[in-house]
């Protein structure tokens, strides 16, 4: 039963044109899933990776990407991500300063408390985007809908866990537990819990 349910959720886009308009002009299908470079979106050394950036080598560095609008992007869902920082500065569980990186979408940095937000315009530049993934101690993603995001691909081909929602194809991308967590849409609570426990396990997010 667990192999059959790991199959329907592998062909989640496929279900979807299966059921729409496109059914019966379907002769065969097969899934190809998206595919990134690996010779630039690859592991480095964190710390090296920040002090090129300029970023603090001392805090703990969340990653989010949209290609535009970032708070107001309609799936990207930043406000779950935002209520879910809130939610860590109120309970006091972080051990060290925070630092939020948002991109694709300018703005002032907003600091409050322990928690730092820096917005930046999305970056074309594959190697200089690889090089802020590598600095990252997570990414996160806190999407209402998505199909089959490159963000988390490139996130974990440099060995930068993942915290998302299970929606669209994610859970194809993360197995739970094993290369991040996956958290339910639209919950902020589930989203603090899940960021709070792999910034607190230096091995389990290792």
């Amino acid at each position: 039963a667990a192999w059959i349910r790991f199959a329907q959720l592998r062909a989640w886009l496929m279900n979807q044109a299966k059921v729409s308009v496109l059914q019966h002009a379907v002769i065969d299908a097969k899934v190809i899933h998206n595919g990134i470079d690996t010779g630039i979106f690859t592991p480095a050394n964190r710390n090296r990776s920040r002090q090129r950036l300029n970023l603090p080598t001392d805090a703990s560095i969340l990653m989010f990407v949209a290609a535009h609008n970032v708070k107001n992007h309609p799936y990207k869902n930043y406000h779950t991500i935002s209520e879910a920082l809130h939610i860590l500065e109120r309970k006091a569980e972080l051990k060290k300063p925070l630092l939020l990186l948002s991109l694709g979408q300018v703005g002032k940095t907003e600091k409050r408390g322990n928690i730092e937000r820096r917005f930046l315009p999305y970056i074309k530049d594959r190697q200089e985007m690889a090089a802020i993934y590598q600095s990252a101690d997570l990414y996160v993603h806190a999407a209402k809908a998505d199909v089959f995001p490159n963000s988390i691909l490139e996130a974990l081909a440099c060995g930068t866990p993942v915290v998302a929602t299970g929606v669209g194809g994610i859970p194809e991308q993360i197995e739970n537990s094993k290369n991040g967590m996956i958290t339910k849409p639209a919950d902020p609570v589930e989203m603090a819990e899940a960021i709070a426990y792999l910034l607190d396990n230096d091995l389990i997010r290792n």
